[in-house]
This record gives structure tokens, C-alpha cells and sequence, in this order.
């Protein structure tokens, strides 16, 4: 893999994580409106009969919790993955700045203070890190 590739590689985590937050945003926005329980109520016949808009309701929440687990599958499966290449790694120093940055989230700012040491420095092991990883 290039260099490139390994990085997009690693920031598929970042992508799975906003996929799985953006996911269970739209099933509580589902679930909480008040708008699509009242309107199925407002529809439901007289005559006593099943009311569709509240079992179309029920069956859209469970499809759309569904799709979240099966999301937060895929996350923790991507996360494993490269954490199990991380490990492999000999340096434990780009090992750390790798994990920091693509699983942590953190910027090269934020790692280099945590660390007491230059910008340069951590970037430049996160370049010697993507480079020693084998994927």
C-alpha cells in the first residue's frame, strides 16, 4: 500500500464513527417526534380496526435500529482491525502517535503537548509510523 492508502485506511474509524453517530441522530429524531405517533393516531379509523401509521412507525424505528447496531458492528470490526495492525508495530512511539490520532481523534497539537515534545516531532513519527505499517 502507499502511504496514501494507509492513511486512508486508518481514517476508515473516524468515518465509522461519524457514520454511527449520524445513524442513531436519525433514529432519536425518529423515535422522539411527536409529529409521526400523533399523525397515526389522528389516521386510525374509527371502526377499531389496526392502525398502519403506528405499526409503519414501529417497523421504521426497528429498521432504523438495525441499521445502528449494524453500523456499530461494522465500527468495532474496523477498530479491531487496525488496533491488530498497530500492535505489530516496533516503535512504540509512532505506535502511540498512530493510535492517538486515527483511534483517539487527537491533532498532532494535542498529542505534542500530552507528550512535552515539538509538532515536528510528532509528525514526524506519524509519517515514520505510516510508513512502518504493515497493513
Amino acid at each position: 500500500m502507499t502511504y496514501s492508502e494507509k492513511v486512508e485506511w486508518l481514517k476508515r474509524y473516524r468515518y465509522a464513527v461519524n457514520k454511527v453517530k449520524y445513524l442513531w441522530d436519525v433514529y432519536w429524531d425518529l423515535e422522539k417526534s411527536p409529529q409521526n405517533v400523533t399523525q397515526a393516531f389522528r389516521d386510525t379509523p374509527h371502526s377499531g380496526g389496526v392502525n398502519n401509521s403506528v405499526a409503519e412507525i414501529v417497523e421504521r424505528l426497528e429498521d432504523e435500529r438495525q441499521r445502528c447496531q449494524c453500523a456499530e458492528a461494522d465500527k468495532n470490526a474496523i477498530r479491531a482491525e487496525i488496533e491488530q495492525a498497530l500492535e505489530t508495530m516496533k516503535s512504540p512511539f509512532e505506535r502511540e502517535v498512530l493510535y492517538r490520532h486515527y483511534i483517539g481523534f487527537q491533532t498532532f497539537e494535542r498529542i505534542a503537548e500530552q507528550k512535552n515534545k515539538s509538532v515536528a516531532w510528532v509528525k514526524r513519527l506519524h509519517t515514520q509510523g505510516i510508513d512502518d505499517l504493515e497493513k
